[in-house]
């Protein structure tokens, strides 16, 4: 049977459309001219991708999902490349507005718009469970497959999923920090959605940060396996006291090899996330595809063996450059530590 033909998924093109122009026709009040008309090409780039490639399903299962945790009050969190989708945005999966923080379509839906985002959910512990059970009950037991960190909703034998391009996969991760959120707001006085939104409400602080951020917090939200690496770390020289400090230093704490590479912009910040890389690609190489190869290669850290030095002179990188890439092992995308920043924030200002 086709996971995509049961009754969460009847009509997905159609509820797609629909609830991100409606919620488009909302925000739009609150916007000046000149982001209206950005916003709306972007709303109808990103819709003819979605239902050209058949995406529609995955923000509907991760709609429904977050409607589901706001209903029984847990607390999600959304990385990966959700992020960077407005249509997410709009549909309330995620809280960050991509147009804000002038991501391109490229990083959500990569160079030539064919993949779909990854949506990473990151939860408290005590949901996990009730997360499996809510799925077992929306799509039968026997759709519903978890191994680690990840859910299969698919057709199933007794022992193995059939990964098919009828299969959905979510990808859940609990951290230590996210039950601290989770406790924090159970114990507020308002109610848990007006906590957890504001939580997440998406504001940029352009100035100055309370030096009351506990930086000891920042691993245990990213929940990064290299913090052995990260040992006398100066994150107060990554922070500089900035909201943008505090997502590089969440990048140096989620990624691995950055420091060591010490890569630096025109303003001497330490190039550290996904978005940092697109960006100095396109200042350094004569193309925007050429760019997007370049942070694609590096993120996974692909950069670190000599076999793609090749790949690197071809697009014109120069040789000391290619050198220190090759430290790089992982680099985290910003659109996921924006999230993480806020949760910093929130738990800082108790």
């Amino acid at each position: 049977m086709d996971i995509r033909g049961l009754s969460l998924f009847k009509d997905c093109e159609f509820k797609i459309e629909s609830m991100s122009k409606a919620s488009f026709v909302e925000k739009s009040h609150l916007m000046s001219e000149e982001k209206r008309t950005i916003a709306e090409k972007r709303l109808a780039n990103e819709l003819e991708i979605i239902l050209k490639n058949g995406f529609s399903c995955e923000y509907i299962l991760n709609k429904a999902v977050v409607d589901y945790a706001q209903s029984v009050n847990r607390v999600v969190c959304i990385g990966g490349q959700a992020p960077y989708s407005y249509v997410a945005f709009l549909l309330g999966i995620t809280t960050v507005d991509p147009l804000e923080r002038k991501y391109p379509l490229e990083l959500a839906f990569g160079y030539y718009h064919d993949r779909v985002p990854g949506f990473f959910l990151r939860v408290p512990e005590v949901f996990e469970d009730e997360l499996t059970a809510y799925l077992d009950d929306v799509f039968g037991a026997d759709k519903v497959t978890r191994k680690e960190n990840t859910i299969i909703l698919g057709d199933k034998t007794e022992d193995t999923v059939y990964l098919s391009q009828n299969a959905l996969f979510m990808y859940i991760f609990s951290t230590k920090i996210m039950n601290d959120v989770q406790e924090a707001l159970s114990r507020s006085e308002a109610s848990f959605k007006e906590q957890s939104e504001a939580i997440f409400a998406p504001i940029y602080p352009s100035g100055a940060l309370d030096s009351s951020v506990e930086l000891q917090k920042i691993s245990g939200l990213i929940g990064a396996s290299n913090s052995e690496d990260l040992a006398g770390t100066d994150y107060d020289s990554l922070l500089d006291g900035t909201y943008e400090g505090l997502l590089r230093a969440l990048a140096v704490t989620g990624g691995t090899g950055v420091l060591e590479a010490d890569l630096r912009d025109d303003d001497g910040h330490l190039i550290c996330t996904r978005d940092d890389f697109y960006r100095f690609g396109r200042s350094l190489l004569d193309s925007d595809k050429n760019a997007f190869k370049f942070m694609s290669q590096v993120r996974k850290g692909q950069a670190r063996y000599d076999e793609y030095r090749d790949c690197f002179v071809n697009m014109g990188v120069p040789d000391d450059i290619i050198d220190k890439l090759k430290s790089i092992k992982y680099v985290v995308n910003e659109g996921s530590l924006i999230p993480a920043a806020q949760i910093i924030l929130y738990l800082a200002s108790r």
